[in-house]
């Protein structure tokens, strides 16, 4: 069962650079754009399936809660699941986690229910956002439901010692979304 869901998460993954790249190439009317995102949101809910039934493997077996979304670690170099790299071989893939932890991005997770919307919402704020407190401050502004990211932000460049972490929730609350921003 966990090679499906590696799979699907690698399709995924792929499928999301495809539509980061379309955006960074194409004006943002461009139905090149809207394709990839399809594409994605395709592999997405496959990626979520797998999940869902691994899920409830592990659950069976008294090794896991149950959980409705997928966790994925963000290194300099590679998307991480279980502790395991996926794709870490392809160039786009190592590219675009290079890019989201450049934007203090150490988490990233999915839940079932997302749509072309928002996930095009956080390709364009990857691909737009020149620095890390844009990305941030882009993040604040979208409408997310289904998409968490945990950030890690440097508090003082020059001394790396000095982080402090901020954990990004993004919550539906009386069907009106609101960002919370919590520290620890």
């Amino acid at each position: 069962m966990e090679d499906a869901l590696r799979q699907s998460l690698e399709q995924f993954l792929n499928l999301l650079v495809q539509a980061w790249r379309a955006v960074q190439l194409y004006p943002a009317d461009n139905p090149r754009i809207r394709e990839a995102v399809s594409a994605a949101m395709a592999a997405a809910e496959a990626m979520n399936e797998s999940y869902r039934a691994y899920d409830d493997d592990l659950e069976q077996t008294g090794a896991s809660e149950e959980r409705d979304f997928v966790i994925l670690r963000v290194t300099r170099d590679a998307f991480v699941f279980e502790d395991e790299p996926i794709g870490p071989k392809r160039e786009g893939l190592r590219r675009l986690a290079e890019q989201l932890h450049e934007h203090g991005v150490k988490f990233f997770w999915l839940r079932p229910g997302l749509d072309g919307y928002e996930l095009e919402q956080l390709i364009t704020a990857v691909a737009t956002a020149e620095n890390a407190n844009a990305f941030k401050q882009v993040l604040e502004e979208a409408d997310f439901e289904h998409i968490g990211l945990s950030l890690i932000h440097i508090s003082e460049p020059t001394r790396l010692l000095s982080i402090s972490y901020a954990v990004f929730c993004l919550k539906k609350k009386n069907n009106q979304h609101q960002n919370t921003l919590h520290t620890h």
